[in-house]
């Protein structure tokens, strides 16, 4: 893992995110406006493409990207880390519930994608700090 600066511009969206609703207006404002004050706080994670490109994909971080870019911040700092197996799907769910937990449908989302990765009820259970039970039940 380690920071580098990128132009925002050129980070590719992950299509497989867990958060696939869109964020209320006035948060967006908001990041917006805080971006504008003191800059990227905390920086986006991103990993470089698997499927032989030779760009970075948003791991986490979208909507500080996409209000980087309506700043007009040329560039900003990102934290690189290694593709994952599953392409940051465990990874990217983790950092949404962190932040703000994901409406059932996302989360239901989410975790059918895991499954379909070979994940098990168990080991998503285990990870996200939730029975089993709960897990199947989503």
């Amino acid at each position: 893992m380690h920071l580098m600066k990128v132009d925002p511009r050129a980070l590719k969206e992950n299509p497989d995110r867990a958060r696939q609703t869109e964020s209320a207006p006035q948060a967006d404002a908001l990041l917006l406006a805080t971006i504008k004050a003191v800059g990227l706080v905390q920086p986006p994670v991103i990993a470089p493409e698997t499927d032989g490109g030779n760009g970075y994909i948003i791991d986490s971080g979208h909507r500080r990207v996409k209000q980087a870019i309506a700043a007009g911040l040329d560039e900003i700092e990102v934290l690189v880390v290694d593709a994952a197996n599953d392409n940051g799907a465990m990874r990217n769910m983790v950092e949404n519930i962190a932040r703000e937990p994901l409406n059932p449908v996302d989360q239901w989302r989410a975790i059918e994608r895991l499954v379909a990765l070979g994940w098990t009820e168990e080991a998503i259970g285990i990870a996200l700090a939730l029975p089993v039970r709960q897990i199947k039940k989503l």
